[in-house]
């Protein structure tokens, strides 16, 4: 491998003083590379002062130090989020590429208490981004990929059903994390259906489509054993394709019978599933999406589809 090949550039702004860090640090001066600050050493002002002084202005880490990279970024995400020189689509994407390298693991392993709390963490930095200016919920959604995998898709369920929350004049914050942390763990019972149902490009057999509903109970039932989540944040998991008129599933439930957290999870799902290309469909765009889920009349609670809909047609600061 080239040398060159051995390392990544990193920002120099996601440097954070009196911080340590848990990778090695070089710098680059024409060709070379160079160490700057060795791994489990603190960042202190000397070091911002070699990177001006010893470098082109530039940081790396070795490749192999890249997962260390992002978990110093998680274990810094609330201060790195409060960071004035970066700008809010950077912080966007750092928010998306650690609340997804997280969910990811949290459905390999939904019933590893570290990684829910890591859940629960990620779901309070989305609160706090969220809130931090008028445009950052759409400078996260610009950050979502097109394409389906089972965690970015819950990861973005939460981000909308967050916003929607927000906007619909939920203020509490254990409320708001509650909802978020359902939401972003919905479909962990979608990680017992079959690989191959679930990645099926035709329609499915009854039988199929048995299983995948089955999906809801698992996920509730492994949820809930853990106790690490309220009964509150699993009502998003428990209710997620339940609707209004009683057409849902698992229960059937109807109206004022559903929780406000499974009403509100309900127009997530569905409009993150028309909105990134799956197996079986292409995505629909957000204006087609939206009128669509205006016209299941019946599905969907009118005053949160209503709010939905204003929220994602405002248009992008």
């Amino acid at each position: 491998m080239d040398k060159a090949e051995q390392f990544i550039p990193v920002q120099r702004d996601y440097l954070i003083k009196n911080t340590i860090l848990n990778f090695d640090l070089y710098g680059q001066k024409g060709s070379e590379y160079h160490l700057i600050r060795r791994s489990f050493l603190p960042i202190i002002d000397r070091v911002f002062q070699d990177i001006e002084d010893k470098t082109d202005g530039k940081v790396f880490i070795r490749i192999d130090s890249l997962n260390d990279y992002h978990t110093y970024l998680e274990e810094n995400l609330d201060v790195l989020l409060n960071i004035t020189s970066v700008s809010q689509i950077e912080k966007a994407g750092i928010l998306f590429k650690i609340g997804s390298n997280i969910a990811e693991k949290a459905y390999a392993k939904p019933n590893d208490i570290d990684i829910l709390k890591r859940c629960k963490e990620v779901v309070e930095n989305m609160i706090s981004y969220f809130r931090s200016g008028s445009d950052a919920f759409m400078q996260f959604e610009a950050a979502v990929p097109v394409d389906y995998e089972l965690h970015t898709h819950c990861l973005n369920v939460a981000a909308l059903s967050l916003q929607l929350a927000i906007e619909s004049g939920i203020e509490n914050n254990s409320q708001l994390t509650d909802l978020g942390l359902g939401a972003l763990l919905h479909d962990v019972g979608m990680t017992i259906v079959p690989n191959k149902i679930r990645t099926k490009t035709g329609p499915l057999t009854d039988r199929e489509y048995m299983m995948v509903k089955k999906h809801v109970l698992w996920g509730y039932n492994i949820l809930k054993e853990t106790g690490f989540l309220s009964e509150e944040a699993l009502m998003p998991v428990l209710e997620h394709h339940e609707r209004i008129d009683g057409r849902g599933y698992p229960s059937r439930k109807i109206g004022d019978d559903l929780h406000t957290f499974g009403k509100i999870v309900a127009i997530a799902v569905v409009f993150d599933a028309m909105n990134t290309n799956r197996s079986y469909k292409n995505a629909v765009t957000s204006f087609p999406a939206l009128k669509e889920m205006l016209a299941m009349d019946g599905a969907f609670d009118p005053q949160l589809i209503k709010t939905f809909i204003k929220m994602m047609g405002r248009p992008q600061k």
